[in-house]
């Protein structure tokens, strides 16, 4: 089975507020060996430098980038986030099904436009859930609930369905929210609108309306139930839909793919006090460049970092070390040379 390493770094938004000097001993001293080793091995590797805006999930955005250009899924292709995540929590997943991950939400309207505001699917009441479990068999359909997990499966028995959106964060506001305009996902919307027309008929909207659909996808693969644990169980070591998702590449892809995934995130924690901030900063950095000089020999291994601005220091090592491959028709090589001296800032 081949192997393929993927390390996403990602640098904090904040900006390190301390003086010069202080930096330079915090951080030049302890790192200066690795950064060496990562410049001289960096400039044998394929690089490229991408412009990005507004990447929300970016560890899921790197891996798609990946997936596609391995290539295991083609530039038309929906990366089957929902077939992922329900293999990672252990279901039973037949070739005739579809599978889609859901949140409860509120639909608004404000001077702006819609809104979407995303819910934990505890915040589902009693009888919003019958409404909901009452439709759903009449379309020859099902919810799967877990106790510790902020959303829901919905399993639709012998039909192919296929509608992808974005992972949201719950509890946050999103204006204009873009929905897929896939038209293998008309009968999604058929359903949801009848769910959103119960439950207003039964007094049930004022906090919550509607469902909101990450991913809903067919299963392309037959999983054998000898492989999955019980339907309903599952042992919560992941409990979100991000690490979920990651979790369930691995295993699909191990079982699928013939490519096993090393995945290894390592983010800037911006939500620490300035001082822990920079003491993680530093123990962020010399991880990151372990990891690099760990896997920087490896002849599969794609290497993303998420600098400051909205840009993103792609590495792959290849055989062939002349062959240039381009990620993206925006890309730009103009700074690659400068811009390696400071690939977190």
């Amino acid at each position: 089975m081949k192997k393929k390493t993927v390390l996403i770094y990602t640098a904090s938004n904040k900006e390190l507020k301390i003086g010069r000097i202080i930096k330079f001993y915090q951080l030049f001293l302890r790192l200066i060996l690795y950064f060496l080793k990562f410049y001289l091995y960096s400039r044998k590797m394929e690089k490229n430098l991408i412009n990005t805006l507004n990447i929300e999930n970016k560890e899921l955005w790197c891996l798609e980038k990946t997936l596609r250009h391995d290539p295991h899924f083609s530039d038309d292709d929906n990366i089957p986030w929902a077939i992922f995540t329900s293999l990672a929590l252990e279901q039973n997943i037949a070739l005739s099904d579809s599978w889609g991950i859901f949140w409860p939400c509120k639909i608004g309207v404000n001077v702006n436009g819609s809104t979407l505001l995303t819910k934990s699917v505890q915040t589902l009441h009693d009888g919003q859930r019958s409404s909901l479990l009452k439709i759903l068999e009449r379309n020859n359909a099902e919810p799967i609930f877990f106790d510790r997990i902020d959303f829901f499966l919905i399993r639709f028995r012998d039909q192919n369905f296929e509608f992808n959106t974005f992972l949201p964060t719950v509890d946050q506001i999103y204006l204009k929210p873009e929905l897929s305009n896939d038209k293998r996902g008309r009968r999604w919307l058929e359903i949801l609108t009848e769910i959103e027309m119960e439950w207003h008929k039964e007094g049930f909207s004022e906090s919550i309306n509607s469902l909101w659909a990450w991913s809903i996808n067919p299963a392309k693969y037959d999983i054998p139930a000898k492989k999955i644990h019980s339907t309903h169980t599952y042992n919560y070591e992941v409990n979100n839909a991000q690490e979920l998702a990651v979790y369930g590449i691995k295993k699909f892809s191990d079982n699928f793919l013939q490519t096993s995934y090393d995945i290894i995130s390592i983010p800037e924690n911006p939500n620490l006090t300035k001082n822990l901030h920079v003491k993680h900063i530093r123990s962020a950095r010399v991880l990151f460049f372990k990891k690099f000089n760990n896997v920087h020999m490896h002849s599969n291994t794609d290497i993303y970092i998420f600098r400051k601005r909205d840009v993103i220091h792609y590495f792959q090592t290849l055989e062939m070390p002349n062959h240039r491959q381009n990620l993206n028709p925006n890309n730009t090589f103009s700074n690659i040379t400068d811009s390696i001296f400071h690939p977190f800032e």
